[in-house]
């Protein structure tokens, strides 16, 4: 769930391209209080550099297909260290990223310095990330 303003922050770098469906906010009189978007963020991207940061890469085996997969898994304790290619993330508001164990919405540098430039509270932040230049 979003407000205008983080919506209106997402569309100001890529319009159109994620899904807002509005809902009013109702108070106990049915009264509308603010308008506000159920959020879906539909760029999913690979933009983790796997040779800095700590990602450790596993081997899986499903099931359902006896097919073999590796990809890399984060180490939870060293989220921190996680190091982001800027390029993959040029023109981009918010993602989720391919490798990330969870399913959890990045932001991009622009997109939050422009939050704390409108003052928008409250918001949850999990890790943070370093962007780095692929050249």
């Amino acid at each position: 769930m979003v407000s205008q303003a983080f919506k209106d922050i997402v569309e100001s770098i890529e319009p159109g391209v994620h899904n807002f469906i509005h809902f009013d906010l109702m108070d106990n009189m049915k009264n509308k209080i603010a308008d506000y978007y159920f959020f879906n963020c539909k760029n999913i991207i690979d933009s983790i550099n796997q040779n800095v940061g700590n990602l450790k890469h596993r081997h899986e085996e499903f099931e359902e297909d006896k097919a073999d997969y590796y990809y890399y898994g984060a180490r939870s304790a060293n989220e921190n260290n996680q190091v982001l290619f800027k390029d993959k993330l040029k023109g981009k508001a918010c993602f989720y990223e391919l490798h990330w164990k969870e399913e959890y919405i990045f932001i991009t540098d622009e997109v939050y310095q422009k939050i704390q430039q409108a003052g928008l509270k409250p918001l949850r932040f999990g890790c943070k990330f370093k962007e780095h230049s692929m050249s």
